[in-house]
């Protein structure tokens, strides 16, 4: 990690209750084969539970610990005005880069990206697989770059201008990583997808928080299409008539993904519960739709 006053990148991880998994995170930043970085943790546990350890085994390593909680976004967003990098880079308490990770991001950037995202490989075992797809079926490892639409915040790096440009993260949703994306798109600039910067995402949810959470999710996204992209009541409306198909359209825009990367053996031996993930999201995108007709 660059002891320079003024490194080409800066990586930053947002941190709550994260103990279990932030070792094998940081102790894979720290053998990247790219070097000039930075690392900042910003972590808002109670208890700051995190800064012994932190002092203790990873001293090169810039934390900030803030005793009101942060949600993710606030958490990065305030990782982004700290960082000294022309480079900024996200990842999570939870994935474990490849030595390569940050090279391969850098690559990128150096012909010319200004937002690029890694793929999200997964742990063994047919439920953590199944999880996994679930969430990154859009962001699996294989295939060559290619433009994207959206990049997950686990994997992503902007230039300090376009994230300084577009006002970093809106903070509020936890879909802020798709809207952001979004403005950069409406901004004309293009989104960038390197299926080899990998990171291995670590998920431990079993059955009923990982349908919970896929729920919490699509009412989230729903909330932020009806008051960022400001839906209109016939939009809205068409969603909740549309509902019962839309998982399977969900389903189907995950194996085309998965096919650009050659997934397709992993997709199907995951898609009883990728469909059951699609229901669950849907499901919740319809309630927040309906809510937002029901306040109009």
């Amino acid at each position: 990690m660059s002891p320079a006053s003024s490194p080409l990148a800066s990586v930053i991880v947002p941190a709550y209750k994260s103990e279990a998994t932030i070792r094998r995170c940081l102790d894979a930043v720290g053998r990247q084969s790219f070097r000039d970085f930075e690392t900042i943790v910003v972590d808002s546990s109670p208890q700051d539970l995190l800064s012994e350890l932190m002092r203790r085994e990873y001293p090169a390593v810039r934390f900030h610990h803030h005793e009101q909680r942060l949600l993710p976004h606030q958490a990065r967003n305030w990782g982004f005005r700290v960082s000294r990098g022309s480079v900024i880079v996200f990842t999570d308490p939870d994935c474990v880069p490849e030595h390569d990770w940050l090279k391969r991001l850098m690559a990128e950037m150096n012909q010319g990206r200004v937002a690029v995202g890694g793929s999200f490989a997964s742990p063994p075992g047919w439920w953590a697989q199944s999880v996994h797809v679930s969430k990154f079926a859009w962001w699996l490892p294989g295939g060559e770059p290619r433009r994207i639409s959206e990049i997950p915040s686990g994997n992503a790096a902007f230039t300090r201008e376009l994230f300084e440009r577009l006002n970093g993260y809106r903070s509020g949703w936890f879909g802020g990583d798709s809207e952001l994306c979004w403005r950069a798109v409406e901004s004309g600039e293009q989104v960038w997808f390197e299926p080899r910067a990998a990171v291995t995402h670590i998920d431990t949810a079993d059955f009923r928080s990982f349908v919970q959470e896929r729920w919490r999710r699509g009412k989230d996204f729903g909330d932020m299409r009806s008051t960022v992209q400001r839906w209109s009541r016939p939009r809205c409306l068409f969603y909740l008539i549309a509902a019962p198909l839309l998982p399977a359209v969900m389903f189907a825009r995950a194996l085309r993904h998965s096919l650009l990367g050659d997934n397709l053996l992993l997709w199907s031996s995951t898609a009883p519960v990728q469909l059951l993930a699609c229901a669950a999201w849907c499901g919740g995108e319809a309630c927040s739709h309906g809510s937002a007709l029901w306040r109009r």
